[in-house]
């Protein structure tokens, strides 16, 4: 990169910070982020989890009561719990982007690692700036990939994959449909090598689960009728299956879904077309630019759901681009790129 590249990318990542942090104070959503700390507030007055809440995703009320409990006791009451809930939705999201800019920096430069640390921090799970099971379990599993990658992409033995572990362990409690993802990053930390990821890593993740496990053993009634409360909540009435429910809700998606696949196999046919050097800068713009756009709009909006599936798939495609991009690059570039996209992209998917 050159001075002027470097430049640009400092201003635009700060620009990132300053419109991320002012777009805080704008929007509402009735929906999802007053639910999530809803949650919590329920907890704090009296109701117990998975006896007076059949929601799955009340698990995320755990890491949020502290905060609701504190607050209340501050000020005396809720009013503006979720706007300083939103500060520390902020404060956590830059913290996962400083991740991102250490991990990335000795591979890329400062620049390029500032961008891709920028694109962390823009990207809003559901354009709801907010602490919800979403942003907790994307944030804690991402942040868990990154910690490990270093000991992945080197030989040292190193406490890094048994804190990615743990991480991820916190994940699929705030969002318990991340278990099938901690487990899919466990076979691919396996099959790299066992004893030194894959084994710790392990531990990591049993050393949070087990209280969750022993909590849920002594409640088996009560969580029992939950699971199944989830799994019929999609039927309309009972002759309907639960997989075909499932099946046509997302077939009624396509059209939005649908444009992912385009878009990612548009962005391989135009690689030969471009340097490798332009679309290494290029990658990270676009998907900063992406989210910029989809943060200004309000939370609120109609069948909106497809929209937040095709920018999070656009999300992705960068790393899966860079990739391709270092197939002629040298050989440690290019077991970098094939670790970026085993140990991040695909499970990130």
């Amino acid at each position: 990169m050159g001075k002027t590249t470097k430049v640009l990318a400092l201003l635009l990542s700060c620009f990132v910070v300053v419109a991320t942090f002012f777009r805080l104070r704008f929007g509402v959503d009735f929906t999802d982020e007053a639910f999530a700390l809803a949650i919590p507030y329920r907890f704090l007055l009296g109701d117990k989890p998975f006896v007076d809440d059949w929601t799955l995703n009340q698990t995320v009320g755990l890491f949020l009561y502290p905060m609701v409990r504190a607050y209340r006791a501050a000020t005396g009451g809720i009013e503006g719990l979720i706007l300083f809930s939103r500060y520390i939705y902020f404060a956590l999201s830059a913290s996962l982007a400083a991740v991102a800019y250490f991990t990335f920096r000795s591979q890329l430069g400062w620049a390029l690692a500032l961008l891709i640390a920028a694109s962390y921090l823009a990207f809003i799970p559901f354009q709801i700036p907010n602490l919800n099971y979403y942003s907790l379990g994307v944030g804690l599993y991402s942040a868990g990939i990154l910690f490990a990658l270093p000991s992945v992409l080197s030989e040292e033995k190193n406490k890094k994959p048994l804190v990615c572990g743990v991480l991820h362990g916190f994940a699929a409690i705030a969002h318990p449909a991340l278990s099938l993802a901690v487990l899919f990053y466990l076979a691919c930390l396996s099959a790299k090598e066992f004893r030194r990821l894959a084994l710790p890593y392990f531990i990591g993740v049993i050393v949070v689960a087990t209280p969750a496990l022993i909590y849920f053993a002594g409640n088996f009634s009560a969580v029992h009728h939950v699971f199944l409360f989830t799994l019929n909540k999609y039927s309309v009435s009972p002759e309907y299956r639960l997989g075909s429910q499932i099946f046509f809700r997302y077939m009624g998606q396509l059209l939005y879904t649908g444009i992912t696949p385009l878009l990612v196999i548009s962005s391989w046919l135009l690689l030969p077309l471009l340097r490798r050097r332009a679309m290494i800068v290029i990658l990270p713009l676009m998907t900063i630019a992406t989210h910029l756009v989809a943060m200004m709009h309000l939370p609120v909006v109609i069948d909106g759901i497809g929209r937040h599936f095709y920018l999070l798939y656009l999300a992705l495609v960068a790393p899966c681009l860079l990739f391709f991009l270092f197939l002629r690059s040298s050989k440690e570039e290019f077991n970098f790129a094939k670790s970026l996209f085993a140990f991040v992209w695909v499970p990130s998917v």
